[in-house]
């Protein structure tokens, strides 16, 4: 097992850590989509989805340092990389009884938010397209209701054209 430089180690556990609140806001904002889903508030929909792209954002970015971090780690012990992603377990495999732990419940954490954020974009994601669907099919069901021949009034009564009735202003 290998000691973790101090350095090296704070600025992982800050890096996840970090990480994870990035997650848990996502998280947050998921729920808060889902409610504005149900309701049908487009409003708040809009706006969650703009607070969320910048998260999106940064969550990538602390995925790309925390990465950084790893192979930097890696590196200074002399691990051959090969140029390919380092996994936080082959991380965890390296650390000593001591420094383990702290990681474990970091990585595990990770791990649970993530699996949560997935199920809950994934939920929010069947609804949404279930939302559009039902709005669709009223749609369709109202035009279908709405075409009736009207004929038309006019002073020549040889001339007998027929319009479509269009329903505007209709609510779903």
């Amino acid at each position: 097992m290998l000691q973790v430089p101090i350095d090296i180690e704070k600025n992982i556990e800050y890096l996840l850590k970090e990480e994870i609140s990035t997650y848990k806001s996502l998280l947050i904002l998921e729920t808060r989509k889902k409610e504005a889903i149900v309701r049908a508030n487009g409003k708040e929909l809009e706006s969650i989805t703009k607070q969320i792209a910048p998260l999106l954002s940064r969550a990538t970015q602390m995925e790309e340092k925390r990465q950084s971090a790893l192979r930097e780690y890696f590196q200074s012990k002399g691990f051959e990389l090969f140029e390919r992603q380092v996994y936080l377990s082959e991380f965890l495999e390296k650390l000593d009884l001591v420094t383990k732990p702290v990681f474990e419940k970091l990585g595990e954490e990770l791990r649970s938010i993530v699996t949560e954020l997935r199920e809950k974009v994934i939920i929010n994601e069947n609804l949404l397209r279930t939302k559009q669907e039902i709005f669709q099919l009223t749609l369709d069901s109202l035009k279908e209701a709405a075409e009736e021949t009207v004929p038309e009034v006019g002073y020549e009564q040889h001339k007998s054209r027929s319009r479509k009735s269009i329903m505007l202003n209709a609510s779903v």
